[in-house]
């Protein structure tokens, strides 16, 4: 079925996921971090500007997931230049077919599976938006925990104080809510360095003006070209082997033949060859004859050295198909976040069906 947006069930274990996580996090600020906030005023401040930003995350998240990106030629908007044999109607050139979704995205990034819909022209900037404001929200969450979890020590008596008052049950496991407040640190951790992998990601792809797509394509050629180079230099590494040991073996052969002869024996066979050789091959009184047009079945020495096997492959004579990479393809290209690895919902091999 073709989907139209991200909360379209089924949903992604990913999306479900995501927001589980996200609200985990909300949670953990009023568990460790409000309650040992001293003064009420700060405490509203904190809890206003911090309330603001959960709401924009969430709502970058709803927008982003309800926009549909498809091609407006799906949309009946306009008429595209190319024809999707998969969803029969014309679609633009930048339009590519998403197989989890069933349908032609425009300017296809990727599928996303953490918001469970397509990535392109209408919805690109509200996912780099939610990228951005989450990366911003977590990287603030770790400097104000940091700050609090050296306050847990440098003050320990305040902050037991602060925590016994601010929870209702009157005692708390100190030991405990430190060591809870730094499991919670390192999650966040973790989530900012692949959020800020992926932030970065999408600056370079913006900078260069790519798409996740146009990334993925260019890895591919490089890794084709590569192994294509590396089958091309092992087939002249056999290539070379095999004349070599031909060519041992023919010398080998001719030495044993002339060790096996006789002085005598040697000294006939030269006489009967240069006989053979002059009459059986026009050449009269050491003048050759012009009507000939035999040569010699013995080859000489220097033919032997000069093509010591016949069927050898020179440097010329290998394939090899360079393909043609844009200069955005450069070594500097960044590594693939694990957003971008893990949503390819969608076929690398070309436009489908056009």
């Amino acid at each position: 079925m073709r989907r139209r947006h991200g909360f379209q069930t089924p949903l992604d274990p990913h999306q479900v996921s995501s927001f589980v996580i996200f609200f985990g996090f909300v949670a953990g600020v009023y568990a460790f971090y409000l309650p040992v906030v001293a003064t009420a005023g700060v405490k509203w401040f904190l809890v206003s500007f911090y309330a603001v930003a959960v709401i924009s995350v969430i709502s970058l998240n709803i927008i982003t997931g309800f926009t549909d990106p498809s091609d407006p030629g799906l949309r009946g908007d306009r008429d595209g230049e190319f024809w999707c044999s998969l969803c029969q109607t014309s679609v633009s050139g930048t339009s590519k077919h998403c197989r989890s979704c069933d349908r032609c995205v425009e300017r296809f990034d990727h599928h996303c599976k953490w918001l469970n819909n397509c990535i392109g022209a209408r919805n690109y900037r509200y996912f780099f938006s939610l990228v951005s404001v989450t990366v911003s929200l977590l990287a603030l969450q770790i400097a104000w925990g940091l700050w609090i979890f050296v306050l847990s020590f440098t003050r320990k008596d305040a902050t037991k104080a602060l925590l016994l008052r601010s929870y209702p049950t009157g005692s708390v496991n100190y030991i405990g809510w430190q060591t809870s407040l730094a499991l919670y640190l390192v999650v966040l951790v973790g989530s900012v360095l692949m959020l800020g992998e992926l932030f970065t990601f999408h600056i370079v792809l913006i900078s260069k003006g790519m798409t996740t797509y146009d990334y993925i394509m260019i890895q591919k050629e490089l890794k084709t070209h590569a192994l294509n180079q590396e089958s091309s230099n092992n087939n002249l590494i056999r290539s070379s082997d095999n004349s070599d040991a031909n060519f041992n073996t023919t010398s080998s052969n001719k030495v044993g033949e002339t060790r096996s002869m006789s002085p005598e024996g040697y000294a006939n066979t030269s006489t009967n060859d240069s006989e053979s050789h002059m009459g059986g091959h026009g050449v009269v009184g050491g003048q050759e004859d012009p009507n000939s047009t035999e040569q010699s079945l013995r080859p000489s020495a220097n033919a032997m050295l000069s093509h010591p096997n016949s069927n050898s492959t020179g440097p010329n004579d290998v394939s090899s198909s360079p393909s043609t990479i844009p200069s955005s393809s450069s070594s500097s290209s960044p590594a693939l976040p694990q957003e971008e690895q893990g949503g390819g919902g969608y076929d690398t091999g070309g436009r489908g069906g056009r």
